[in-house]
């Protein structure tokens, strides 16, 4: 599901001093974004060098690198081309789109404001440009906020498979009866399956220079700087260790408290050698233990993936905070719990990570008490996967995490409990209820439902087929670094036009991706 906190970290500074910079960044600030990292930069003038000539110049401006071809029009077109294309398969994920807001100064060093009359007018700002390719796809503010108002009418009154999870929404009952919500989100699957949406657009950043550029004319279609995305920080020692700003704590398990289920942490950094790699892995999985998903933002060692795949696929394998790597086995059956591994189990000796195992093993489960999120108990005894529900305690229910700082919690409960006694000493697998009963690799939640690539009937073919059980998975883009050139900035240039098309009052919208 989407929640109304994302967190990610731009820079994941260490205790030493050392800190992992985002590409563009020149400050060792925080900052986060919607699902994706931002990029923060300066506006500081800096002379412009030119680092490549072919197919175009390529200008490197202090900490930025821009090109004269890649507008924000530009991108609205690549991005639409790509929905048209993923349309019906199951790359028709969401994306979240964050733009930083820059002035490109000119080269006297100029930071001065910009006045009411030197920024953009209507037809010019910012959504207007992304309206004009993407307004279809994006799911807006202003829709958001219908959808809040009235529960009965949007989210819930979609299919139960893709209502969003309640004990992540607080809601009031209306005088007509009508739930709605002040701060609840939707889920990937209503988004697609039912409104058709497949991105979010927000403000990241938005330099001072910017302050007379009023984003809340943009406010129908863009969200408002902070609104998809909050700030932290997580620090680790030298080893990898968190040592601050880990997002799960034993003692908060209340969701109002501690809602950053989808937080994505950037890990920038370059290693040089096998120690650093190593390193950079034990960070890595250090920080999904902690409720953050690891972001990689740089090239490894001046090594594509198109060259080296090696390093990037253990990157990967360090950021996920479900399956121990390998996991799960590739079995060719399915459709009986005897002929393969095709339940899973989270293993205690394995930091939480999950195995799958045979369906007919017998052991302990894992339960959500009230169905909230962060609250977990074993069963009262052990079993065999397709009948252990039965046993769960009194107000719970046979359940499997959905993020990463849920996962952290079944494990320490787990751990709690084997402490306490209620888990045998060496009971070291826990059920939790996940399976790929129904097709092969295709893992679902709960012993009896499908699963939701196959088309089952013969009605006309989907718009849009997602994975939308078990967890949201989210194509992230870049952050995009929006420059923004002025004539009032550009002094003796302000009579010289490009031949590059832009705003009918000489506003130019550059993006870098990042």
């Amino acid at each position: 599901m989407l929640n109304a906190r994302f967190v990610e970290v731009d820079h994941l500074t260490m205790s030493t001093g050392r800190s992992l910079k985002a590409r563009q960044a020149s400050t060792s600030s925080v900052t986060t974004s919607g699902s994706q990292v931002t990029s923060v930069g300066s506006s500081t003038a800096a002379t412009p060098t030119i680092i490549a000539t072919t197919p175009e110049p390529l200008y490197e401006v202090g900490t930025f690198q821009c090109t004269s071809s890649v507008d924000l029009g530009f991108v609205g077109h690549i991005l639409a081309d790509y929905f048209s294309a993923t349309g019906y398969n199951t790359n028709a994920t969401v994306a979240f789109l964050v733009l930083n807001l820059h002035t490109a100064a000119d080269l006297s060093g100029s930071n001065s404001i910009l006045s009411e009359f030197d920024t953009p007018s209507t037809g010019n700002y910012v959504a207007d440009v992304l309206n004009s390719t993407l307004f279809s796809y994006m799911y807006t503010p202003e829709v958001l906020q219908m959808d809040r108002s009235n529960l009965n009418n949007s989210w819930y009154a979609s299919n139960t498979r893709y209502q969003p999870d309640r004990s992540y929404i607080d809601t009031h009952r209306l005088p007509s009866g009508n739930l709605e919500t002040y701060g609840g989100w939707p889920s990937e699957g209503y988004l697609e399956f039912y409104q058709f949406k497949r991105i979010l657009i927000g403000y990241g950043t938005v330099d001072p220079q910017l302050s007379g550029y009023n984003v809340t004319l943009d406010e129908k279609t863009i969200f408002a700087p902070g609104y998809l995305s909050a700030v932290d920080t997580i620090s680790q020692t030298p080893s990898g260790t968190v040592s601050a700003g880990c997002f799960f704590n034993a003692n908060v398990t209340s969701v109002s408290s501690m809602n950053n289920s989808f937080a994505i942490a950037e890990n920038e950094f370059g290693p040089a050698s096998q120690t650093d790699f190593s390193t950079l892995l034990t960070e890595s999985n250090n920080a999904s233990s902690c409720g953050a998903s690891p972001f990689l933002n740089q090239t490894l060692s001046n090594v594509t993936a198109g060259m080296n795949a090696s390093a990037y696929s253990y990157f990967v394998g360090s950021t996920i905070w479900s399956w121990y790597r390998g996991q799960p086995y590739d079995m060719p059956s399915s459709g009986s719990s005897t002929s393969g591994d095709h339940c899973a189990v989270m293993n205690l000796t394995t930091f939480g990570k999950w195995h799958a195992t045979s369906c007919n093993d017998r052991h302990y489960a894992a339960c959500r008490i009230g169905s909230q999120p962060y609250l977990w108990a074993p069963t009262q005894q052990s079993g065999q996967y397709d009948a252990v529900y039965r046993v769960c305690p009194d107000n719970s229910t046979f359940s499997v995490p959905r993020t990463a700082l849920e996962n952290a919690h079944l494990f320490s409960a787990m751990q709690t409990a084997q402490n306490n006694g209620d888990l045998d000493s060496d009971e070291t697998l826990i059920w939790v209820n996940f399976n790929d009963l129904d097709v092969s690799g295709c893992w679902v939640s709960g012993a009896n439902n499908t699963c939701p690539y196959v088309q089952r009937t013969a009605t006309a073919a989907r718009k849009v087929t997602v994975p939308t059980v078990a967890a949201v998975i989210v194509f992230v883009i870049a952050a995009l670094t929006i420059f923004v050139k002025c004539a009032a900035n550009r002094g003796a240039s302000r009579k010289r036009r490009h031949s590059r098309r832009r705003g009918d009052n000489g506003w130019d919208y550059e993006g870098v991706p990042s």
